[in-house]
Order: C-alpha cells, then sequence, then structure tokens
C-alpha cells in the first residue's frame, strides 16, 4: 500500500505519523517485550496520541492462545485490533502465515485497491485460526534470543 522508507533510530511517534501522511496503516502488534514493563508506557502513549482509525492494535501468535486480554487492549478497547501470525525472521516461520487473521467482508474496487484494503480494515471483522500454546511462544522466542546472541558473537 505504500513503498515508504523509514530510517532506524526514529521515535515510534514520528515513525507513526509518517506512515499516516504516507496513507499506510500503522499497527502496534503486541509482543512481550513491547508491551511490558517500560516500554508498555511508549504503547500507552502512542494510544494515547492516535485516534481510533488512525493506529491500530495487533494481536498475534506470540500472545499465547490461554493468555487473558491484556489490559491495554481492554483499555483502548476503540482502537481496531486485528489478528496476524506475526512471524519472527527465523527458518520455519514462514509456516506460521496465516495460522491467526481477521477476516474482513468489504466491496473492492479494483481501480482503487489501497482504499478498499484500508476502507476494510476499519470494518468490524471475525478473528479466526488460533495463537500459539505457551511452550511454542517459548520455543519460538528463545529461537530468536539464541541466533540474536550468535550474530553477536561473530
Amino acid at each position: 500500500m505504500t513503498d515508504l522508507r523509514l530510517p532506524d533510530g526514529l521515535p515510534a511517534s514520528e515513525i507513526i505519523e509518517r506512515i499516516i501522511i504516507a496513507k499506510g496503516v500503522p499497527v502496534l502488534c503486541w509482543s512481550p517485550g513491547k508491551w511490558t514493563f517500560r516500554r508498555a508506557k511508549v504503547v500507552e502513549s502512542m494510544l494515547n496520541r492516535f485516534k481510533p482509525g488512525e493506529l491500530f492494535l495487533g494481536d498475534t501468535t506470540l500472545r499465547p492462545s490461554f493468555a487473558l486480554t491484556p489490559g491495554t487492549f481492554r483499555k483502548f478497547k476503540e482502537h481496531r485490533i486485528l489478528a496476524g501470525s506475526d512471524p519472527l525472521p527465523l527458518s520455519g516461520e514462514e509456516r506460521m502465515l496465516g495460522r491467526y487473521f481477521s477476516l474482513l467482508e468489504s466491496p473492492f474496487d479494483t481501480e482503487r485497491p489501497g482504499e478498499s484494503v484500508r476502507a476494510a480494515l476499519h470494518r468490524q471483522g471475525e478473528h479466526l485460526g488460533s495463537r500459539c500454546s505457551w511452550a511454542e511462544v517459548i520455543s519460538r522466542l528463545g529461537r530468536l534470543y539464541c541466533l540474536r546472541s550468535i550474530k553477536r558473537l561473530t
């Protein structure tokens, strides 16, 4: 929907603003590190700053299937929550694609595909598929941590 290039190191608010200006769809995806501890304050400040419809929330397979709904999801429920697989940059993660998703029904204009997709994202959809078990989440994140540790050593 956009070919926007963003330099590393920009503040979260500036990244979101640039995506909105480029008519992109900024989604703040759930992940353990992003939604807990110090970074949770950044998430809340972004949700307070950007209106529903400007910034979406992302529910992913990295939020374990038996985990309670995060307090931030409940607090900011007026922000649309989109479901997605969110594969990690690891071999084999391509199998995660389509495991968890939002089913959205909306008219599609072939002359204006980007606008059609954006309009669909604003409609209420159904979350289908499944998130990972605790064991799967720990395994996936453990593999990612090991890969990053190895890269730092080399």
